[in-house]
Protein backbone atom coordinates (compact mmCIF):
# COMPACT_ATOMS: atom_id res chain seq x y z
CA UNK A 1 0.00 0.00 0.00
CA UNK A 2 1.16 3.48 -0.78
CA UNK A 3 1.45 6.16 1.89
CA UNK A 4 -1.42 8.02 0.23
CA UNK A 5 -3.77 5.04 0.63
CA UNK A 6 -2.67 4.49 4.21
CA UNK A 7 -3.35 8.14 5.04
CA UNK A 8 -6.75 7.95 3.35
CA UNK A 9 -7.64 4.79 5.28
CA UNK A 10 -6.65 6.41 8.59
CA UNK A 11 -8.71 9.52 7.82
CA UNK A 12 -11.75 7.44 6.83
CA UNK A 13 -11.45 5.33 9.98
CA UNK A 14 -11.20 8.46 12.15
CA UNK A 15 -14.25 10.08 10.53
CA UNK A 16 -16.31 6.88 10.77
CA UNK A 17 -15.17 6.33 14.35
CA UNK A 18 -16.04 9.86 15.47
CA UNK A 19 -19.37 9.64 13.66
CA UNK A 20 -20.18 6.32 15.33
CA UNK A 21 -19.28 7.64 18.77
CA UNK A 22 -21.41 10.75 18.18
CA UNK A 23 -24.34 8.59 17.10
CA UNK A 24 -24.07 6.24 20.09
CA UNK A 25 -23.78 9.12 22.53
CA UNK A 26 -26.70 11.12 21.14
CA UNK A 27 -29.13 8.49 19.84
CA UNK A 28 -31.20 8.81 23.00
CA UNK A 29 -31.48 12.59 22.71
CA UNK A 30 -34.84 13.47 21.20
CA UNK A 31 -35.67 16.84 19.73
CA UNK A 32 -39.19 18.10 19.10
CA UNK A 33 -39.14 19.74 15.70
CA UNK A 34 -41.86 22.30 15.12
CA UNK A 35 -41.96 24.50 12.04
CA UNK A 36 -43.72 27.76 12.85
CA UNK A 37 -45.23 29.38 9.79
CA UNK A 38 -46.57 32.93 9.43
CA UNK A 39 -50.16 33.45 10.43
CA UNK A 40 -49.99 31.27 13.53
CA UNK A 41 -49.63 28.03 11.59
CA UNK A 42 -47.26 25.34 12.83
CA UNK A 43 -46.21 21.84 11.81
CA UNK A 44 -45.14 19.33 14.44
CA UNK A 45 -43.06 16.32 13.36
CA UNK A 46 -44.45 14.16 16.12
CA UNK A 47 -44.87 14.01 19.85
CA UNK A 48 -42.00 11.56 20.38
CA UNK A 49 -39.49 13.82 18.67
CA UNK A 50 -36.63 12.91 16.41
CA UNK A 51 -33.21 11.55 17.33
CA UNK A 52 -30.54 14.23 17.13
CA UNK A 53 -28.12 12.28 14.87
CA UNK A 54 -30.94 11.54 12.42
CA UNK A 55 -31.98 15.20 12.39
CA UNK A 56 -28.39 16.30 11.76
CA UNK A 57 -27.93 13.71 8.98
CA UNK A 58 -31.12 14.87 7.26
CA UNK A 59 -30.07 18.51 7.54
CA UNK A 60 -26.58 17.78 6.22
CA UNK A 61 -27.98 15.72 3.33
CA UNK A 62 -30.48 18.42 2.32
CA UNK A 63 -27.79 21.11 2.45
CA UNK A 64 -25.39 19.04 0.38
CA UNK A 65 -28.15 18.29 -2.14
CA UNK A 66 -29.08 21.95 -2.52
CA UNK A 67 -25.44 22.99 -2.96
CA UNK A 68 -24.84 20.17 -5.48
CA UNK A 69 -27.88 21.15 -7.54
CA UNK A 70 -26.97 24.85 -7.59
CA UNK A 71 -23.34 24.13 -8.48
CA UNK A 72 -24.44 21.65 -11.14
CA UNK A 73 -26.68 24.28 -12.72
CA UNK A 74 -23.86 26.84 -12.68
CA UNK A 75 -21.40 24.37 -14.17
CA UNK A 76 -23.89 23.39 -16.86
CA UNK A 77 -24.47 27.03 -17.76
CA UNK A 78 -20.75 27.75 -18.01
CA UNK A 79 -20.21 24.60 -20.09
CA UNK A 80 -22.94 25.71 -22.52
CA UNK A 81 -21.35 29.15 -22.78
CA UNK A 82 -17.93 27.59 -23.42
CA UNK A 83 -19.34 25.32 -26.17
CA UNK A 84 -21.07 28.31 -27.77
CA UNK A 85 -17.85 30.34 -27.72
CA UNK A 86 -15.91 27.40 -29.18
CA UNK A 87 -18.45 27.07 -32.01
CA UNK A 88 -18.09 30.79 -32.77
CA UNK A 89 -14.29 30.54 -32.80
CA UNK A 90 -14.43 27.49 -35.09
CA UNK A 91 -16.85 29.26 -37.42
CA UNK A 92 -14.66 32.36 -37.63
CA UNK A 93 -11.56 30.24 -38.18
CA UNK A 94 -13.29 28.38 -41.03
CA UNK A 95 -14.33 31.68 -42.59
CA UNK A 96 -10.81 33.07 -42.27
CA UNK A 97 -9.31 29.93 -43.83
CA UNK A 98 -11.80 30.12 -46.69
CA UNK A 99 -11.05 33.76 -47.36
CA UNK A 100 -7.31 33.13 -47.21
CA UNK A 101 -7.60 30.35 -49.73
CA UNK A 102 -9.81 32.58 -51.91
CA UNK A 103 -7.15 35.35 -51.82
CA UNK A 104 -4.41 32.86 -52.75
CA UNK A 105 -6.48 31.50 -55.65
CA UNK A 106 -7.37 34.93 -56.97
CA UNK A 107 -3.74 36.10 -56.69
CA UNK A 108 -2.76 33.81 -59.55
CA UNK A 109 -5.52 35.16 -61.83
CA UNK A 110 -5.63 38.84 -60.81
CA UNK A 111 -4.32 41.31 -63.30
CA UNK A 112 -3.31 44.71 -62.03
CA UNK A 113 -5.97 47.30 -62.58
CA UNK A 114 -5.10 50.05 -65.03
CA UNK A 115 -6.81 52.75 -62.97
CA UNK A 116 -5.04 52.10 -59.65
CA UNK A 117 -2.06 50.46 -58.03
CA UNK A 118 -1.96 46.66 -58.04
CA UNK A 119 -3.30 44.87 -54.96
CA UNK A 120 -0.62 43.09 -52.95
CA UNK A 121 -2.06 39.82 -51.63
CA UNK A 122 0.34 38.25 -49.15
CA UNK A 123 -2.24 36.18 -47.23
CA UNK A 124 -2.41 38.40 -44.14
CA UNK A 125 -5.56 39.37 -42.30
CA UNK A 126 -5.38 42.91 -43.75
CA UNK A 127 -5.96 41.48 -47.23
CA UNK A 128 -9.34 40.19 -46.14
CA UNK A 129 -10.70 43.55 -45.02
Amino acid sequence: MTPKRITLAVVVLLVVGVGTLFYLQNVGTRVNVIFKLPGGLAWDLGSTGMALPVLLAITFGLGAGIVASVMGALMGRSARRARSAQRQVDSLQDELDFLRSDVNRSKAYTKPSSDGPPIKADGTFDDLI
